[in-house]
């Protein structure tokens, strides 16, 4: 029997694809450009570079991820996380 991996994009939605879904929303990444940030509202989330150590995001908060060149990773908090995104030229 052959074994073929998990499909990115299931054709359907089931409770396994959405905690796929969910888990893959806060690995390791680069974006495709830089950009500035700012915190709406979220409660507990935090913002971590590779190689550095995690820091709290609070609402209010203003700040630049350099993304194209730089893994980066959100850490999930207590409730949803609201962001608006400037493209940095």
């Amino acid at each position: 029997m052959i074994r073929r991996p998990p499909r990115s994009t299931p054709l359907y939605s089931s409770a396994a694809s959405d905690v796929y879904k969910r888990q893959a929303e806060y690995v390791w990444h680069k974006d495709p450009e830089d950009r500035e940030c700012e915190i709406i509202e979220g409660d507990g989330w935090q913002f971590q570079y590779d190689g550095a150590l995690p820091w709290a995001l609070t609402p209010g908060m203003i700040f630049e991820i350099l993304g194209k060149d730089h893994y980066h990773r959100l850490i999930k908090g207590k409730n949803n996380l609201k962001i608006s995104y400037l493209k940095m030229i």
